[in-house]
């Protein structure tokens, strides 16, 4: 596809799609159901005390909101016309530029009623096309902000309610396996892309190394964590060792293609004795990740697009994010649109110290949220674009409280034995 003339590429593209169908049911025969409809029993059993699912698709100009808790179901019906579409574009666009507009996203917050979700609710799970795919929940404002650019006192909504995000009901309902794995963590950094002939002179990722070490080192709780550091971190490398990790990590650059999330790219280091085509060399393709098993527990893709004016939206995020959860991955931590280097280097050790504590992944996403806002920076460009696709058990489980928990149990029991022979032998 990458050298095929104008009138083969569109064959060729049918015929990769066709076979990538195909080959998915043969080598994932549990996901044959993908289609089947759930009943609405099923997915409110799935859901627990204070979760409340959210469900948007447009049809026909118009947005449905569904909003789903254990006991209630609520539609409502937004018209995207002219001037509700230019709300979410306009928002959007200020995002990107990260001169964020507050005001527009409390008014798109209006739109869905945003305050009554969250009054009745800890945890929103969202499953969404088309804009809230670009537009996160966490960065909408609760309350009517000062100005539009008063970030630092904002109410945001991931103050209030964890967040994720998943593709299918399917996800909902069926539990992932947990795997034995050889390494806790797998990081592969790059900061250099000058030898990639084709680049495009990708800026370099200064903080992309050091990313990796200081993460492995606050998973202090995992044993057997490994860094693979620029020209450790070629596409060889990743596909002998990527499916071998609990938590697979990525500080590079990659590209979406919006007209075939398949071709969409991660770049790695470029090591001319890794492939004979240099066209290729130091490249992975989405559609790739599906012959290599990824059976990771967390895959985080820290990535960084050049010049700023592209990012993972719409069906970008659904391509890639697709890939990585049917080649195995339990769940995804993904960026929204490109942050530099510094911040999404930050950003990313604050994630792993509170998913090392113990938390799950998306409590350990709203702390490392909030963190931001209150300490570093609290314009949502730079702490908003992570999102977290998929399953949401914690990492670590907390050893201490587990011994702790078996001590008092043993005392407990103890007690009870103690209590029954006095009773059995008075004293006299």
């Amino acid at each position: 596809i990458l050298v095929a003339s104008d009138s083969d590429r569109l064959e060729l593209q049918n015929r990769l799609s066709k076979l990538s169908a195909e080959r998915q049911l043969l080598s994932s025969p549990e996901k044959t159901s993908f289609d089947q409809p759930i009943n609405l029993q099923t997915v409110q059993r799935q859901l627990g005390f204070s979760e409340t699912l959210v469900h948007m698709t447009e049809i026909s100009d118009q947005l449905y909101v569904s909003v789903i808790d254990q006991s209630n179901l609520e539609v409502k019906k937004i018209s995207l016309d002219e001037t509700n579409r230019t709300l979410f574009e306009s928002a959007l666009e200020t995002i990107l530029l990260g001169e964020t507009d507050l005001e527009k996203l409390y008014h798109i917050g209006r739109l869905i009623d945003i305050n009554s979700i969250v009054d009745q609710t800890k945890s929103i799970i969202v499953m969404a096309d088309g804009y809230f795919h670009q537009i996160p929940f966490g960065i909408i404002p609760l309350n009517y902000p000062e100005s539009p650019n008063s970030f630092g006192s904002a109410k945001y909504l991931i103050e209030q309610a964890e967040v994720r995000m998943l593709n299918s009901l399917q996800d909902l309902t069926e539990r992932q396996k947990r795997n034995n794995h050889q390494y806790g963590f797998s990081g592969f950094g790059v900061n250099d892309f000058q030898n990639d002939a084709t680049s495009r002179n990708l800026v370099s990722l200064p903080k992309a190394p050091q990313e990796i070490i200081n993460i492995s080192d606050k998973l202090n709780r995992l044993d057997q964590n490994k860094a693979f550091i620029n020209e450790n971190a070629t596409v060889q490398e990743f596909r002998n060792s990527a499916g071998n990790s609990s938590i697979l990590h990525m500080a590079t650059h990659s590209e979406v293609s919006e007209n075939d999330p398949l071709f969409s790219t991660l770049h790695f280091y470029a090591d001319e004795g890794e492939n004979s085509n240099q066209v290729l060399s130091g490249r992975l393709f989405a559609y790739e990740l599906f012959e290599l098993n990824l059976q990771n527990d967390l895959i985080m893709l820290n990535s960084c697009e050049s010049g700023g004016d592209r990012f993972l939206q719409g069906s970008g995020v659904m391509g890639i994010s697709r890939a990585l959860r049917y080649a195995g991955a339990n769940s995804l931590v993904l960026n929204s649109w490109s942050v530099n280097d510094h911040y999404a280097a930050e950003f990313a050790e604050e994630f792993y110290k509170h998913l090392n504590n113990g938390e799950t992944k998306s409590k350990a996403l709203q702390l490392a949220k909030i963190e931001f806002i209150k300490n570093r920076n609290a314009n949502p460009h730079f702490w908003g674009p992570y999102i977290l696709n998929g399953d949401n058990r914690p990492i670590v489980t907390d050893k201490n409280w587990f011994a702790g928990s078996l001590l008092l149990a043993m005392l407990f029991v103890a007690g009870l034995v103690v209590t029954g022979r006095r009773k059995q032998f008075p004293v006299t």
